[in-house]
């Protein structure tokens, strides 16, 4: 399992309130977990918006037709199959808030690999393929690079041979695509309900 890394947010005005908080309040279970909900929704809208305030990178075009080979785009960018956005979660304690996944690329994708690319071992593996009646293996097209390309079998296909192969190692590089990142409007939030907080007595009837 690899070490977690933490992202901290450290919005002046935010801390100063909440440095106000501690010295008047002993328990902030309250406002922590109202600030791990703006977090968590902000961090999940980064995801929808495919990154805020500046646009992620694009994806590469061969990144693209793989995707589109194996149906999973038109789609996001860091939405494959879901499961790095659907990882995201709240948590809280008294005296902290956060959000958390627990995939081990999530710092890759958001830090992006810089100087130290992913290094993929060679693997061997048996591919699928669809073939006519007689066995004949069905082409992607009908002349040019597509006449050599086969065509891969889904799960409901009944006319398959399969393959095996071996994938050569190779590395993959990654730019930065922050999620873990709140906006303005979030902090600002954040703050409102530090403040709210801080003027109700012991934070009686805060939602």
């Amino acid at each position: 399992m690899s070490d977690p890394i933490f992202i901290t947010q450290n919005d002046q005005e935010i801390m100063d309130g909440l440095r106000e908080l501690v010295s008047r309040v002993e328990d902030m279970t309250p406002v922590m977990r109202r600030i791990s909900g703006i977090m968590l929704d902000c961090v999940e809208e980064n995801f929808e918006q495919e990154g805020r305030p500046d646009p992620w990178p694009k994806l590469k075009k061969r990144t693209i037709k793989e995707r589109e080979r194996k149906g999973y785009w038109p789609g996001k960018i860091l939405q494959q199959r879901g499961e790095l956005a659907a990882s995201l979660a709240s948590d809280y304690d008294k005296e902290s808030a956060k959000v958390t996944t627990n995939k081990a690329y999530a710092a890759a994708q958001n830090f992006g690999t810089g100087n130290n690319p992913i290094k993929i071992p060679a693997r061997k593996g048996v591919a699928r393929l669809r073939t006519d009646r007689y066995g004949v293996l069905l082409r992607q097209g009908e002349s040019g690079r597509l006449l050599n390309l086969s065509v891969f079998a889904k799960a409901h296909h009944k006319r398959v041979v399969e393959r095996d192969y071996t994938a050569k190692a190779h590395e993959i590089s990654l730019p930065p695509r922050p999620f873990m990142v709140l906006t303005v409007d979030a902090k600002e939030e954040i703050n409102d309900s530090v403040k709210r907080y801080l003027i109700l007595s012991q934070g009686d009837n805060f939602r």
